[in-house]
């Protein structure tokens, strides 16, 4: 009896004890997920916009860059995906030429010329709307109206939201910047030039547009530092990848140094080719005719 009480005992202990820890797991769930202060909330709710905004910005540049053409086999052995659609593969140019063309269609098409007709272009555009929602005066209180005072056209104004879309775009842009610029060298300078442009078009922006927004202080830039520092520190990996994977920058440097006879690059591209022996084709695959004589491998 002593020995089935004290192991009851020890079980409900255990029970217990299990309880405790999905009581403080809930709760550490509730205290990551309920945030105590306003600033709190702020920031998370920026991380978790970014992330998005990460995944929907970078994710075709990470496919270019690391998956396309990983993954569609060899000839005789295809990966094949819907019927006879095979897997998608790079161009004869190699992936690095096709990352540089996307780069630059985005830095100069998206960030240098579509953002900034949305910097200007959108806000008119909120504001046209407003002043369509507003019923519009019987001509007794047209003839009576007096001027507007400065205040009545402030109103009328778009309200001020926040400085984070000015922050999510400064970010992104420099995440095209850093994470991939081992492929387009150029885009930094794409960056300065939409930059230069976009510094007097948030200033007419905030000017003629927007509310004055409410002064407060702040201590720094808060969870954009944290975000600024982690993509600084990605960015060294993944330029390292691009070279390492993406570009042909190493196996150019092998052949050199340990393939060529006179150490040059004299030789690369033959040095690539495989090898392949005529012998080796399925019966009755194999060309009747050839120019070139009695061919035992081809290249």
């Amino acid at each position: 009896m002593e020995q089935a009480g004290s192991r009851e005992t020890e079980q409900n202990n255990g029970d217990t004890h299990d309880i405790s820890k999905q009581t403080q797991r809930t709760r550490d769930s509730l205290y990551w997920e309920i945030p105590k202060t306003e600033s709190n909330f702020e920031e998370r709710l920026i991380l978790k916009a970014f992330l998005l905004k990460f995944m929907n910005a970078y994710a075709p540049i990470f496919y270019v860059a690391f998956f396309k053409g990983r993954f569609a086999g060899r000839p005789g052995s295809y990966v094949y995906v819907i019927n006879d659609y095979r897997m998608e593969e790079c161009a004869p140019g190699g992936c690095l030429i096709e990352l540089c063309i996307q780069l630059s269609i985005i830095m100069l098409g998206k960030q240098l010329i579509q953002n900034n007709i949305f910097e200007i272009g959108i806000p008119k555009l909120k504001k046209l709307i407003r002043a369509l929602k507003e019923k519009e005066p019987s001509q007794k209180e047209k003839d009576e109206e007096r001027r507007p005072q400065q205040w009545n056209l402030d109103y009328a104004l778009v309200p001020f939201e926040g400085l984070t879309p000015e922050y999510m775009e400064m970010i992104i842009q420099f995440g095209f910047v850093s994470l991939f610029v081992a492929s387009f060298p150029l885009a930094p300078l794409f960056a300065l030039l939409n930059n230069v442009i976009e510094i007097r078009l948030d200033a007419r922006k905030f000017v003629t547009e927007l509310r004055r927004p409410v002064a407060a202080r702040a201590k720094d830039i808060g969870i954009w530092y944290n975000i600024l520092s982690g993509m600084g520190k990605l960015s060294v990996i993944i330029n390292a990848f691009v070279i390492s994977f993406t570009s042909d920058l190493i196996p150019r440097l092998v052949y050199q140094y340990m393939y060529s006879p006179t150490g040059t690059m004299n030789g690369f591209i033959d040095h690539t080719l495989s090898f392949f022996n005529v012998s080796n084709f399925k019966p009755g695959t194999a060309p009747h005719n050839s120019d070139y004589g009695d061919v035992t491998v081809c290249r």
